[in-house]
This record gives C-alpha cells, sequence and structure tokens, in this order.
C-alpha cells in the first residue's frame, strides 16, 4: 500500500485535500453573492415598466446643463409629477456654461422640487438625483433610471398613508460639471433648513446592485439603513475608502461637506458605459432599476417614520453584508480589542511552539519577509496585467472583464500555491507565524489609518490565530479539514467583496479618463494573495500537526500491542 506523510494512507489524503477543495469553491461561490444584483422579485413598490417608460423618454438623447435639450427633460418631469398628484416647484441658477455647449458666459441650471408633507414631521426626509449628463452619453443608467424611479417613489408615497416626516424629491441641475451647481444652490433653498438626513442614488456601471459608497453621519444611519433594507448591500471598507480619497464626486459631496447625514448609492459594475454613447436604454438591466428603486422606496418607509433628532448620535460602526442579505455591524472598537487578542495570541504561539522546538523564531521571521516580497510579485504581476488588458481594450464588457479577473486569479494563485508548497516544505509551521505576522501588519496599519475597513483583515486574522493555537488538540485526522474551512468561511465572505469592489474601480472608463483607476486593481490583487496563503498556509499546517499527531497515536497503540502479546 503506498503512503502519504506521516504514514496516512495517500488515498485518504487525496480525498480531504479533494473535500477541502469543494469546501473552498463553495464558500467562495457564496462569498460573491452580496455584490450581485438581487434577483427579480414581484416589489408591489416598482413598476418596473413605468420605470423603463420614463428613462425612454429622459435618456432620448444627450442633455448636459444650459440646452434645449435638458429642458425638453425638465418639462417632462414637471408633468410626471403633476400627474402623479405632486406639487412641485423650480429653483433657477446661472452658473458657467462649463461644456461651451449653449453659446454664452452662462447658462440656466433649473433644479426641481417636490414635497410630501408628513403628519408630524422631525424633519425633512431628502432624495437627490441629477438629471443632466455630459454631452457625450444619453445617460440612460447615469442618471436617467434614478430620475426615473424617484417619480415613481413619489407617486407611490402621495397614493399611500402618510409618513410622520416630510419627503423631499430633488432633481438636480449641473450635477456633471465638478462645483455641482444644483446641489450648492439647494443648500441655499429654505428648504435645505429642515433635512435631517439625505440619500443620493447614482450609476457609474450598467448593472450591480445599487451599493453605499458613502456615509455621513455615525452608527444611527447605518443602524436605520440595516432596519429598512431587506436587501442591504453596504460594507464601511467601501466607505472608509470614500472618506480617505475625498469623496466620490456627486450631489452627495455638497451635502457631506454641510453636515448633513445620509447616504451615497452607485452602481459600478460595466463602468466601461460611463459618460459614453453607450449608456443608452438597452443597457438597462431591469434587476438594477428593481434594487435601486427598492432601496428608495426603503428607505422612505422607515426613515419616514422615525424621529430623526437621533441621527445626529454619534457612534461609529464596523458593517458588511452576507449571503442571505445579512448585514452584519459592530462598534469600531472591537476591531481593536480583536487586533490586541490576535497580537497576544501570536506571541503565546511563538513562545509556546519555540520552546517545543516545534518553531524556529528565525525561520518564522524570514518566512514573513518572503510572504511580504511575493505579494509584492504577485501584486507587480496581476496589476501590469490588468492595465495591459484595460490598455489594449478599453470598453471591455462586463463578462471579459471578469474573464480577465479569472486569469489573473489564476497568476496569483499559482504564486501562492507555490509559496505554501516550496516554503512549507521547508520550514513547517514557521511559514504559517510567518503569514500571521504579516497579516497582524497590514491589519494593525488598517486600524491605525483606516478602522472602517480593518474588520477585512483582522477578524480572518484573530480566527486563523486561534486555529494555530488549538492545532496540537487537533487528533483526527478531518480535523484539520474543519479547521481550515472554518478560515476560509471567515476570511472569503469579509474579502471577496474588497477583491470584487477594487476590480470595478480598476475598470476602464473610457468616457471619463479622469475618473480611471486601473493601479487600484492592486488592492483586489494583494488582497486575494493574502487571503490564498493564509487558507494555505493553515490547511499545510493543519494536515501536517494531525497527521503528526495520529501517527504518534498509532505508534504508541502499535507498541502496547506489542508489549502486550509480548
Amino acid at each position: 500500500m503506498s503512503s502519504g506523510s506521516a504514514g496516512q494512507p495517500a488515498c485518504s489524503r487525496r480525498s480531504q485535500w479533494a473535500v477541502f477543495g469543494f469546501v473552498l469553491v463553495v464558500i467562495a461561490a457564496v462569498s460573491i453573492v452580496p455584490v450581485l444584483v438581487p434577483p427579480l422579485r414581484g416589489d408591489a413598490e416598482v413598476d418596473i415598466a413605468a420605470v423603463r417608460r420614463h428613462i425612454e423618454a429622459i435618456a432620448a438623447e444627450p442633455h448636459p446643463m444650459g440646452t434645449t435639450q435638458i429642458e425638453r427633460v425638465r418639462w417632462f418631469i414637471l408633468g410626471e409629477l403633476a400627474g402623479a398628484g405632486l406639487l412641485s416647484e423650480t429653483q433657477t441658477i446661472r452658473a458657467p456654461d462649463y461644456f461651451g455647449t449653449a453659446g454664452g458666459d452662462t447658462v440656466e441650471v433649473v433644479n426641481i422640487l417636490a414635497r410630501i408633507r408628513g403628519r408630524s414631521s422631525t424633519g425633512s426626509v431628502l432624495l437627490v438625483a441629477h438629471y443632466d449628463t455630459v454631452p457625450t452619453t444619453p445617460g440612460a443608467n447615469d442618471n436617467s433610471m434614478a430620475v426615473a424611479n424617484l417619480i415613481e417613489l413619489g407617486r407611490t408615497i402621495r397614493s399611500g398613508q402618510p409618513l410622520l416626516n416630510d419627503v423631499i424629491l430633488l432633481f438636480t441641475d449641473g450635477e456633471e460639471p465638478a462645483p455641482r451647481y444644483g446641489a450648492t444652490a439647494f443648500m441655499k433653498h429654505p428648504w435645505a433648513n429642515d433635512v435631517a438626513v439625505v440619500f443620493n442614488l447614482e450609476a457609474v456601471g450598467e448593472t450591480g446592485p445599487s451599493m453605499v459608497v458613502e456615509l455621513a453621519g455615525g452608527a444611527p444611519v447605518v443602524g436605520g439603513y440595516s432596519a429598512a433594507m431587506d436587501e442591504p448591500v453596504a460594507f464601511s471598507f467601501m466607505t472608509q475608502t470614500a472618506e480617505l480619497i475625498g469623496g466620490a464626486a456627486s450631489d452627495f459631496d455638497v451635502f457631506r461637506e454641510a453636515g448633513v447625514p445620509g447616504l451615497n448609492f452607485a452602481t459600478f459594475r460595466g463602468s466601461a458605459i460611463y459618460h459614453t454613447a453607450n449608456d443608452s436604454i438597452d443597457r438597462i438591466n431591469d434587476e438594477v432599476i428593481r434594487h435601486q428603486g427598492a432601496t428608495a422606496h426603503a428607505l422612505v418607509a422607515h426613515f419616514g417614520q422615525v424621529v430623526l433628532a437621533t441621527l445626529s448620535e454619534s457612534g461609529e460602526d464596523a458593517f458588511f453584508t452576507l449571503a442571505g442579505s445579512t448585514m452584519v455591524r459592530h462598534p469600531i472598537s472591537w476591531v481593536t480589542a480583536a487586533l490586541v487578542a490576535s497580537a497576544t495570541g501570536l506571541a503565546v504561539l511563538g513562545v509556546v511552539r519555540a520552546r517545543s522546538r516545534d518553531l524556529s523564531v528565525g525561520a518564522a521571521i524570514a518566512d514573513s519577509f518572503v510572504v511580504l516580497g511575493t505579494a509584492l510579485l504577485a501584486v507587480g504581476a496581476g496589476s501590469f496585467l490588468w492595465i495591459l488588458i484595460v490598455g489594449l481594450f478599453p470598453s471591455i464588457g462586463v463578462a471579459a472583464s471578469y474573464l480577465a479577473l479569472i486569469v489573473i486569479a489564476v497568476l496569483v494563485g499559482g504564486i501562492a500555491s507555490w509559496l505554501v508548497l516550496w516554503r512549507g516544505g521547508i520550514s513547517g509551521d514557521s511559514l504559517l507565524v510567518g503569514v500571521l505576522v504579516v497579516w497582524l501588519v497590514l491589519a494593525a496599519a488598517l486600524v491605525a489609518g483606516a478602522p472602517g475597513a480593518a474588520y477585512v483583515l483582522v477578524w480572518p486574522l484573530a480566527v486563523a490565530t486561534v486555529a494555530a493555537l488549538s492545532m496540537p488538540l487537533w487528533r483526527w485526522r478531518w480535523a484539520w479539514v474543519i479547521g481550515a474551512s472554518i478560515v476560509a468561511a471567515v476570511a472569503l465572505p469579509l474579502t471577496v467583496p474588497v477583491i470584487d469592489t477594487f476590480f470595478l474601480l480598476a475598470g476602464p472608463r473610457p468616457g471619463n479618463p479622469g475618473s480611471e483607476l486601473p493601479y487600484v486593481i492592486a488592492v483586489s490583487v494583494l488582497c486575494g494573495y493574502l487571503v490564498a496563503v493564509l487558507i494555505g498556509a493553515t490547511a499545510l499546517a493543519g494536515s501536517r500537526s494531525t497527521d503528526g499527531l495520529c501517527s504518534r497515536a498509532g505508534n504508541a497503540r502499535q507498541h502496547r500491542m506489542v508489549e502486550a502479546g509480548a
């Protein structure tokens, strides 16, 4: 009979790795669900056919500020609001002819406002969608879909039972130029003084869920969103990133800078159409319409019925969405506590293993540098390949872009596998300790500089550290499969959305080259590499620990049998 490591039959060894591989595929598949567009369902609030009709009318042609085309769109919106029984008004200012389309120095910028009074308002809930475009696009996704959804939202509110709070629908003009002329003008309108919370609807791509991109305010806003939504798509790593780069360049900037609590939403997948002629009616997706519309309806249904003064309360949460539309949130302070616990556990692991001579501290330190070096290699190779691809195919479609991501994943996975098999074969457990040290350093950096994103590394680190400490107790041959699978079940759901989101942010946008960020693919590659080596090193160290314990137990039993026979 052939044998595997430490006397374990090779067939048993292969079956364990086969089962572990299958479990990884299942966990990875489940982990991607939260960033997919929720499927169509029978939402009574969202009339997709009506929204489509509005989009077809609004996005018939480009309609930048100050043109006769946007005047046509303006009259359409006013007519639809009147038909829904809503009283509306306009707010007009003059602004520079930013695009030079009107043949003059200045043009009219005209906001459209509609207010639905509540029973006993504690403040106004403001929903915002800009209705202008750049000259190069009809703007079916950016931003006719949001405009159409807000028209239908107003119709639903008007026909239903009165809410507690006032609801204001704001259709801004002049959003596309960086000064955000319309939103800035609204802050001088008398209604602006009553706004207690704001929700801005945007789109960059042709598909994807209506994801929370920015947060203004703290835990009460996040808690309200979580309570409101049946299908939340929100990650504090995203809002933390937006905060670090100074915002997502939309009308929401104006409200955030004015200190108004709220959320900014956008779709990202398929951003190659952004600000191009391809952002046309035939690139509209019913699932995206429904999720954006359902999000707006849910927000109004919740925030329209609560005392809005509580939104000014302090407190910050880390939050993320899991499969099954489960939104997890907890105080950011928990992340710091988990980091300290992980550092303590890693120190204990090093001392205990060194004393038992199962670990060389020098080898572990060397392995941590090897992990960093190969991480840089993976990031460099993966980023170069992506930048090359988008340079050759600037209008790459959604399916083709994910095919490219798979190629990059295979490359990164190959480097990670080589590291685990090569260094793991030489240094044993020290590779896992080296990987944990790298995770600890990077997690500490996030806790210090981007605490809202730190959960992505801290919780997998904590679970992997516990797994490493408990390995001497893994006395069943399949115990390592369970232990490594638990690490994967924590690491993949937290990191896969990061990988996907930064991949989308790295997508080409030929209609707006200034917004292209192809180099942020490095975050996706680094995150993918780190999680691959963490899971791989845990599995390898665990399988060896289990084999060793089982082999020693088997030898002891054999010895006792021999003695008994003698």
